[in-house]
């Protein structure tokens, strides 16, 4: 009935090439525990446990994250309580509140975004080489 692969359902189980997968974590929805998401991740819900996610994270301003981030880029409006690690960029919008260690290749923080701990960037360069 519910068969992988068949053209009845539309499910081949693969992604077409090219196109990433986008998880969406609707308004009003609450996820208790760990999540890892092998593409990007759209949140406007609440998540209390840690997020891995291989792609884009972006969280609107209902968005609730208690738990460390590991992710390729994060886009916040919403809130974190918990350790940032991104291995691009990190973008902090307007209304985005952060109690947590920040580490970044590329950080934009805008006016009104509340950062509460040590940034750190990870471009690979050291502060002390002269190159």
């Amino acid at each position: 009935m519910f068969s992988k692969g068949t053209k009845e359902n539309g499910a081949s189980g693969h992604t077409p090439a090219g196109k990433k997968e986008v998880c969406i974590i609707a308004f009003g929805t609450n996820i208790d525990g760990n999540i890892s998401i092998g593409g990007d991740m759209r949140l406007d819900g609440t998540i209390t446990g840690d997020v891995k996610c291989s792609g884009r994270v972006v969280m609107s301003s209902n968005a609730s994250i208690k738990g460390n981030i590991v992710c390729n880029s994060l886009v916040s409006e919403g809130k974190v309580v918990g350790n940032i690690s991104a291995s691009d960029k990190v973008h902090f919008m307007a209304t985005a509140q952060v109690k947590g260690n920040i580490s970044y290749k590329g950080i934009k923080v805008d006016n009104g975004a509340i950062l509460n701990g040590q940034l750190t960037a990870n471009n690979g360069r050291s502060m002390d080489s002269d190159s």
